[in-house]
């Protein structure tokens, strides 16, 4: 932040949780696929959706 000559420090304290190793058997829809394929592009977020997509 140089216009208030003030230093920001940014620390990361995620919690990156336990592995837990499942296999998902089920077929998505188009919407779903959509969804799921930009997840991994993102650091942070929530994916929030109704169920089922309707």
């Amino acid at each position: 932040m140089t216009l208030t000559n003030i230093a920001e420090e940014i620390i990361d304290k995620r919690f990156v949780g336990t592995e837990c190793n499942v296999v998902f058997t089920g077929n998505l829809r188009e919407e779903q696929e959509e969804a799921a394929s930009v997840l991994p592009c993102y650091d942070t977020g929530v994916l929030c959706a109704r169920y089922g997509f309707w």
